[in-house]
C-alpha cells in the first residue's frame, strides 16, 4: 500500500470538495483522527462490523450506509485516511516524513493499549509530520492484524465520501 499516493488522493478530496475553507488545521486533524479512532473503539466494542460484499454499485450509497458505515472496519479506514489526510496536508506544506515505510506494530486483538498510546501521541504538544506517518503505521498494522482489507475499505470511504453533501 502507498502511503503517499493514497494520502494525496485523500488530502484532494477533502480540498476538491471544499470540507474546510483554506487549509486545514493540522490540530483539527489530530483531533478528529483521535475521535475516529474512538468511534472504531466503540463499534468493535459493540459488534459492529463491515458487510461489504453486500454494497451494490448500482445503489452505493444507500448500501453503503446500510451494511458498512460506522462499522469497525468503516472506523478503521477513517481514522486511516485522517492520518493520510494529515500527512498530505504536512506534503501540501512542503513537510515531509524522510523515512522508510513499515507496517511494524500488529497488536493482539483484544489489546487496547495501543489504541491508548496512539490517542497520546496524537495529544503531544510535540507534533511532527512523521507523527501522521507513525499514525497510519499502526492503523495499518491494527487494520491487518484484524484481517481487514485496509486498502479495499479505503477506497469504499473514498467513493462514499465523494457522494457525500457537506455537513
Amino acid at each position: 500500500m502507498n502511503y503517499f499516493n493514497i494520502a494525496r488522493r485523500a488530502y484532494q478530496l477533502e480540498v476538491d470538495q471544499a470540507r474546510w475553507s483554506g487549509a486545514r488545521d493540522l490540530v483539527e486533524v489530530r483531533a478528529h483522527l483521535v475521535a475516529e479512532l474512538g468511534e472504531a473503539f466503540d463499534a468493535h466494542r459493540k459488534g459492529r462490523y463491515a458487510k461489504p460484499d453486500y454494497v451494490d454499485p448500482n445503489d452505493y450509497k444507500t448500501t453503503f450506509e446500510e451494511f458498512v458505515k460506522d462499522s469497525f472496519e468503516d472506523e478503521i479506514a477513517d481514522a486511516f485516511l485522517l492520518a493520510l489526510v494529515g500527512l498530505g496536508r504536512c506534503m501540501d506544506m512542503g513537510e515531509t516524513a524522510d523515512r522508510k515505510l513499515d507496517a511494524y506494530f500488529y497488536p493482539p486483538p483484544e489489546d487496547y493499549s495501543w489504541l491508548l498510546r496512539l490517542m497520546h501521541e496524537l495529544s503531544a504538544p510535540e507534533f511532527s509530520p512523521e507523527s501522521f506517518l507513525v499514525a497510519a503505521e499502526r492503523i495499518h498494522g491494527t487494520a491487518e492484524s484484524y484481517n481487514i482489507d485496509l486498502y479495499l475499505h479505503v477506497e469504499l470511504k473514498m467513493n462514499y465520501n465523494k457522494l457525500r453533501r457537506l455537513k
